[in-house]
């Protein structure tokens, strides 16, 4: 059996390479993408699409329509993987794998508000009333799928998309495109998301639109917040109240995250937590009765994490940073991320993926909760 992924997306920005293939170096392997320049998607009024040079994407709905409408595409990246594997390797879905796959490839057939429990006895439910013959090849088409969607892989490809861009904004000098992240590439239209392709012996198997998180591709309210919480917003809107400093760099460091600017993300996250230090700090010294000169030069003269954690919270508060309970490991990786992230990226040119970030980020904001929660 020989199974293809071809996993594609259309950028959000002109880039002026010329249509070629291009092989990434990841981890020492090459990784191959392909950049199309000048297609189009031809879009009938039913809402089915093909994407392509314009004379094939017109050609493939030929059936439908013979004027579809044509909309112009930015470059469109796309990566194929490739497998051969014997009949005999093709794995074997268990019931619940079985009634997993049934659901994720029709999804559109189920009564998604009835949830999931629903959903997957009506899957084993449609499958006991097959015949066994029939039963066998569905749940063969099943384990082909399954085997298949195993070959997606999206954060690679946005990984040496990002490699290509980097590499390409350096050389050429290009400021108007930038890294993309699957929020970003969430919004493009038709070719949402990421979007991977199936095949299996040359027959199309299915295929579907990555594209992360669902507030990137909500256009109405996805979340609905308490009155009263609006209220209050509003109230302090007008009355030129400021966003809590914290608080805000911290929101500012998971939207970085989400877009998979990972060195903002960190230097955000960072100076939440160098910030919500300093503050505890002075809160503790304020208490003792030392003069807002005297804190000001006590923290002056002592600007690197570990001490302020260390001797002036101890000092401030009572009780070093890494003693406080749950903060000692926490601490530890925090004064690690600092010194192989916070640094590389402030000082050097370290890109932190999105595997290492994420974790990072996490730490620096559940030890800032931490620093918040002593009592003074």
């Amino acid at each position: 059996m020989k199974f293809v992924c071809i996993e594609r997306c259309e950028l959000p920005f002109a880039m002026n390479l010329p249509p070629d293939a291009y092989n990434v170096s990841i981890g020492g392997a090459a990784y191959a993408l392909a950049l199309h320049q000048g297609w189009v998607a031809a879009i009938a009024s039913t809402g089915q699409w093909s994407v392509g040079p314009e004379e094939l994407a017109v050609r493939a709905l030929a059936k439908i329509t013979s004027s579809p409408h044509i909309q112009r595409l930015r470059p469109v990246i796309c990566h194929t993987t490739t497998r051969e594997i014997a009949d005999a390797d093709l794995p074997v879905l268990t019931e619940s794998e079985a009634a997993q796959e049934m659901f994720a490839t029709a999804f559109e057939t189920f009564d998604l508000a009835a949830g999931s429990n629903a959903m997957h006895a009506e899957a084993n439910r449609r499958r006991a009333a097959m015949s066994a013959d029939r039963r066998v090849a569905y749940d063969l088409a099943l384990s082909k799928t399954a085997y298949a969607r195993r070959l997606a892989d999206r954060d690679l490809f946005l990984q040496a998309l990002n490699a290509l861009i980097r590499l390409y904004m350096q050389r050429f000098d290009d400021f108007f495109v930038e890294q993309v992240s699957i929020s970003q590439l969430s919004f493009q239209y038709p070719l949402v998301g990421v979007q991977a392709i199936f095949f299996c012996d040359g027959e199309e198997l299915t295929w579907h639109d990555d594209v992360g998180r669902f507030p990137g591709l909500a256009r109405t309210p996805w979340l609905n917040l308490p009155s009263d919480d609006v209220a209050r917003f509003k109230e302090d809107l007008g009355n030129g109240v400021q966003p809590n400093a914290v608080e805000l760099l911290e929101v500012r460091a998971r939207s970085f995250l989400n877009r998979d600017v990972t060195r903002s993300a960190i230097i955000e996250t960072s100076a939440a937590l160098d910030l919500s230090l300093g503050l505890k700090i002075r809160e503790g010294y304020a208490k003792q009765g030392k003069t807002e000169k005297e804190i000001e030069s006590t923290l002056n003269g002592a600007i690197q994490f570990e001490t302020r954690a260390n001797r002036l919270m101890r000092e401030a508060t009572g009780k070093e940073l890494s003693k406080y309970p749950g903060a000692q490991k926490l601490y530890e990786r925090v004064v690690d991320h600092r010194k192989k992230y916070r640094h590389g990226i402030a000082h050097a040119d370290v890109e932190p993926v999105m595997c290492e970030a994420g974790p990072a980020v996490n730490d620096f904001q559940e030890l800032r909760r931490i620093v918040d929660g002593v009592s003074i």
